[in-house]
């Protein structure tokens, strides 16, 4: 059974394995705690989100062509992976900001990204491999990817903000 605490700032932190968390401390989160925090929001969700842009759009993008991340509320920054090969089609990137309730809706035409490992950081874990790493701060307006020097703006493919 999980325990929730309230932090000091009225946040409610949720310890999935009944341990009571520090919210303060990384160490919780390199201990492979499963941490949940909610600011008075829900989190729509991949399939939700993609059902929102469809209906907005008159579109019919999926789950197979679309990459989704909502902010990570340790260090408040989008992050996910992306196979290599999704780019060489057309690919949507929706980002959730559930604390502000937007979405943030992209559309990556093929191949505008040609040599995915050159951009982004790359997955080598015997699990998981030819994948790329994105990872966005929610302060960055530009919505930019920035590894070893390599920056890479989704700014220039927004297409659309919703409020929700």
């Amino acid at each position: 059974m999980a325990q929730t605490i309230k932090h000091f700032s009225g946040v409610q932190w949720t310890n999935k394995i009944n341990n009571i968390i520090n919210p303060n401390s990384f160490n919780d989160v390199k201990n492979n705690s499963t941490i949940n925090k909610t600011k008075n929001s829900k989190i729509l969700g991949k399939k939700e989100a993609i059902n929102i842009i469809n209906k907005k759009l008159s579109l019919n993008i999926n789950d197979n062509n679309t990459g989704y991340s909502s902010i990570n509320a340790l260090v408040s920054q989008w992050s996910f992976n992306i196979s290599n090969t999704k780019f060489d089609n057309d690919y949507y990137i929706i980002l959730e900001d559930q604390g502000d309730k937007i979405l943030y809706y992209f559309y990556l035409k093929n191949e505008t990204i040609k040599e995915p490992k050159k951009i982004f950081n790359q997955r080598n874990d015997n699990r998981v491999q030819n994948k790329s790493i994105i990872i966005i701060p929610k302060h960055d307006k530009s919505f930019a990817n920035n590894w070893q020097g390599n920056e890479f703006s989704l700014i220039k493919y927004k297409i659309l903000e919703i409020k929700y």
